[in-house]
């Protein structure tokens, strides 16, 4: 780096200090309570498989401009006299601690707070052919810092640091030039609303809607995906590389891919909603196939809801989502995927969010933890092994779009004309919640990957959960 990056660098760290130290939101300190690592650690993982290989030393130092961007990159867990929690900085640290080449890696291991860097970035080069090594980038994140789309944020600073880096780019393009400094102080509002009085006055009168989610959050009994009596029976151990790692992934090509996003358009709906009534009916599906019996009332899937907007635009990297839950009493979901009561539940979820979205109702999730870290704390209304929900369904989008970079007509991202094949993100799991979906497209495929819980579930059970959903959503 040139000495005036340097400078800039430097400067931006003495910048933080000025934010720190920062109180840790409601929803921050959930991720923090209910870390119940080593089987159900709150991190999740990205990553992606390069061609050709990535420069290690290109790499780090990539790494260290992104945590000049990213004050959350550089924090540590810290609590007060008081036993309130905040973020403080986390000293000198350097990229090299948080680089890890070709060494068993899993990621899924927990991280501790308050001594490890909230992020690690694992490389491992696999040989192709003779001057040739395919690349694997896992990129690691504990969730109090950053949610999904903080975290893409820092991949897509990451891969356009190291595009701009590359001997391969002299002649940088303007999407590879050097980013401009988020705002920092934009931390201060992380998981706020951020709503004027206006808007309140506008959004006000619907509010009472959102007391009918709440009633049905805690009153509503959520059917684990296996009886409660499954629930961490099966002899996994702890998290260990040499056991499978319990992600899978499926792919529907091109064409199935527009078919579901055709169907979602045909009616009226969102891709999300669709997928979401899909996933009901093969929970309820799987279960009568794997003969289990229900514990409870409800299937619940919950759906994280980003809650950035335009004015987020600057915003560094750092939660900013909300969670909302989709429940269902198995007789109310048809399995069926062309008939009038499938076409009718679609509509009717579509109806659900789309309410939800447009009256903001899900903000009131955040001032209910903060309600109940008041009443409490959070530990003891929510890091128990009380069982929350079904499974996880998170939607990513478009990656493409995500990671601002050049693209070849395949819609593969090109860093330093570097292609990228392949990326597999992994949702965070917790106790009873043995499963978690994220759904993504990337070279105009979509994507599923799980994460489950391989205490509770079985390599087998998993796959054939992971395929029946495949399945429905291929069918399209």
């Amino acid at each position: 780096m040139s000495q005036g990056d340097v400078k800039e660098n430097v400067d931006c760290r003495d910048r933080f200090d000025d934010l720190f130290p920062l109180p840790l939101r409601a929803f921050e300190e959930l991720f923090v309570q209910d870390d119940n690592g080593p089987l159900y650690p709150a991190v999740f993982s990205m990553r992606f498989y390069f061609e050709r290989k990535i420069d290690a030393d290109l790499a780090a130092t990539a790494l260290n401009d992104v945590m000049n961007r990213q004050p959350m990159l550089n924090v540590r867990l810290s609590r007060k006299d008081d036993g309130r929690l905040e973020w403080v900085p986390a000293g000198d640290d350097d990229a090299g601690g948080r680089i890890f080449s070709n060494e068993p890696f899993d990621r899924l291991r927990s991280i501790d707070l308050q001594n490890e860097p909230p992020v690690r970035l694992h490389m491992n080069h696999h040989p192709v052919a003779a001057n040739n090594d395919e690349t694997e980038i896992t990129f690691q994140f504990h969730h109090a810092i950053v949610d999904g789309v903080g975290a893409f944020a820092v991949i897509n600073d990451w891969m356009r640091a190291y595009d701009r880096l590359s001997s391969s780019t002299e002649s940088t393009s303007p999407k590879t030039k050097r980013l401009k400094q988020p705002k920092f102080d934009m931390l201060r509002n992380r998981c706020r609303s951020g709503l004027t009085r206006s808007e309140w006055f506008r959004l006000a009168r619907w509010y009472w809607l959102s007391l009918i989610g709440f009633w049905n959050f805690f009153f509503n009994t959520p059917i684990p995906l296996v009886p409660k009596s499954q629930i961490g029976s099966m002899s996994a151990g702890t998290s260990s590389v040499d056991q499978p790692v319990p992600i899978i992934s499926a792919t529907i090509d091109q064409d199935a891919t527009e078919s579901l996003k055709a169907r979602a358009a045909e009616l009226e709906v969102t891709t999300n909603d669709l997928m979401a009534v899909e996933l009901l009916a093969t929970v309820k599906q799987w279960q009568t196939d794997q003969q289990l019996s229900s514990d409870g009332s409800h299937i619940r899937i919950s759906i994280p809801i980003n809650e950035r907007g335009m004015r987020h635009r600057k915003m560094p990297a750092c939660n900013h989502c909300t969670m909302i839950s989709l429940d269902r009493r198995p007789d109310q979901i048809p399995i069926d995927p062309r008939g009038d009561s499938f076409r009718k539940l679609v509509q009717i979820v579509h109806h659900e969010i789309d309410t939800v979205r447009e009256w903001r109702l899900s903000l009131t999730f955040w001032s209910s933890l903060s309600l109940f870290r008041r009443l409490g704390g959070l530990k003891k209304w929510f890091a128990t092994e009380e069982i929350r929900s079904t499974c996880v369904l998170t939607n990513l989008g478009q990656l493409g779009q995500r990671l601002r970079l050049p693209t070849n007509q395949q819609g593969e991202v090109l860093v330093a004309g570097n292609r990228l094949t392949q990326v597999e993100v992994a949702a965070p799991i917790r106790y009873g919640t043995a499963a978690a979906f994220a759904v993504y497209v990337y070279r105009r495929q979509l994507t599923i990957t799980m994460n489950y819980d391989r205490t509770s579930l079985s390599r087998g059970q998993a796959e054939s959960l992971l395929q029946q959903f495949t399945d429905r959503l291929g069918d399209a």
